[in-house]
């Protein structure tokens, strides 16, 4: 039994180290290869030709050819599928603003905006109309195929009005508001 919990111990902390190794902040970091290994996001202090301070992109390993790029001013969170299947990117574009999309890396690097998707799959009276501050931020990995994400921000002119709240994106291409545990 003692050899049994060791075994799990050790598996449980691999586990956690291989959720770690699967997000990163840039910038802070120089890269983050997919969990599959075939793709890596790999930061770029000056985009090339633009005024923007930062770029990622993503590479395909085999050819080592740039399939998707992101040129943003403040800083961009990524978080790997526990398959390497997609790649959610939440970008900081401004103090009222996040915005988030998937990448699909094996679908010639798709790009699915996530605020485009919700309001598709929901309607525009998902969300409050024109926030003040909104934040489209990805959480987690439910499984290889959905995302948890996280929608909040505040409304309101003379009084500030809070919202927050959690959704699921299927690599389907669907958007539902999450169930809560």
């Amino acid at each position: 039994m003692q050899h049994f919990r060791i075994w799990m111990l050790g598996a449980l902390l691999i586990s956690a180290a291989a959720l770690e190794a699967s997000s990163a902040t840039f910038p802070g970091v120089t890269e983050l290869g997919s969990p599959d290994g075939s793709f890596v996001i790999r930061y770029l202090d000056q985009a090339p030709g633009t005024q923007e301070s930062h770029e990622v992109r993503l590479i395909d390993r085999r050819t080592g050819r740039s399939c998707w790029a992101l040129t943003f001013e403040r800083s961009v969170d990524v978080l790997w599928s526990p398959t390497g299947r997609a790649l959610a990117v939440t970008d900081w574009a401004g103090s009222n603003l996040a915005d988030l999309v998937v990448i699909l890396p094996a679908d010639a690097c798709r790009r699915v905006s996530l605020p485009e998707e919700l309001a598709s799959s929901l309607g525009e009276a998902a969300l409050p109309k024109e926030p003040n501050h909104i934040y489209f931020e990805a959480k987690r990995w439910r499984s290889a195929d959905v995302l948890e994400f996280r929608v909040w921000g505040d409304v309101g002119v003379n009084s500030r009005q809070e919202f927050d709240q959690t959704f699921e994106y299927t690599l389907d291409g669907k958007v539902r508001r999450a169930k809560t545990p």
